[in-house]
């Protein structure tokens, strides 16, 4: 079922996410290569699911209907996306320990 197999690849990638928490921890010397392994496997699972979820829209949506869910599923994305830049943008800043003067 490419919706089942959309939906695990997308929360292999949530769960990929984890390790950069790690990051503080994790000696100086290995940060750049797993940093750059996660990422690797985050983006292959990231084309997995965007190549599923292809098939899943074109076999669960109508013709007449496939572009309204594909925009609003777009425009909701790009919220989410935009709210959690802010959020962690205002996150990093205030760990960072700078002060604005």
């Amino acid at each position: 079922d490419p919706a089942r197999v959309a939906a695990q690849a997308w929360l292999l990638r949530t769960a990929l996410c984890v390790p950069f928490l790690m990051l503080p921890w994790i000696p100086t010397a290995a940060k750049v290569p797993v940093i750059v392994v996660i990422f690797l496997l985050f983006m292959a699972t990231r084309t997995i699911g965007v190549a599923a979820l292809n098939v899943a829209t074109a076999v669960y949506c109508r013709a007449d209907k496939g572009g309204r869910i594909i925009a609003a599923s777009h425009l909701w994305w790009h919220i989410g996306t935009l709210i959690v830049t802010l959020g962690s943008t205002a996150l990093l800043a205030r760990w960072s320990g700078s002060e604005s003067t």
